[in-house]
């Protein structure tokens, strides 16, 4: 399991030295059971940035039917010129993803919920 995360979070440093910039791609972890998905700053709205809450609106309907067909994915954001990360919780769950910038609430098959079909709500990781 630890060595399962160190690998993940090796993928992810590999994947943001890489020039990925303004792309949008799916990636396979190397125990393939984790998805990363790449959100540029242009296939997405703003609705609320604060503190607290980031909910996104995504624009981009390719973005949005992969965002529906992915099992816990693992999302890098671009925001403000720099990568953020946000990962899935079950949202009857007390815990809180570790190593994420936000998570976003997923239900008990592992798919996205979101809001109003389009709009992902995500929440400031402690």
């Amino acid at each position: 399991m630890v060595m399962s995360r160190v690998l993940i979070l090796i993928n992810l440093a590999i994947m943001s030295i890489n020039n990925c910039k303004s792309q949008s791609y799916i990636s396979k972890h190397m125990n393939e059971t984790k998805n990363i998905l790449i959100i540029s700053e242009s296939k997405y709205n703003i609705i609320i940035n604060n503190n607290i809450v980031l909910d996104i609106e995504i624009t981009d309907k390719n973005i949005l039917n992969i965002i529906r067909n992915l099992d816990q994915p693992i999302f890098k954001i671009e925001l403000n010129k720099r990568i953020i990360i946000a990962k899935g919780n079950n949202f009857l769950s007390s815990f809180v993803p570790k190593n994420c910038d936000y998570f976003y609430p997923i239900d008990d098959n592992g798919k996205i919920l979101l809001y109003k079909d389009n709009i992902i709500n995500l929440k400031k990781a402690p």
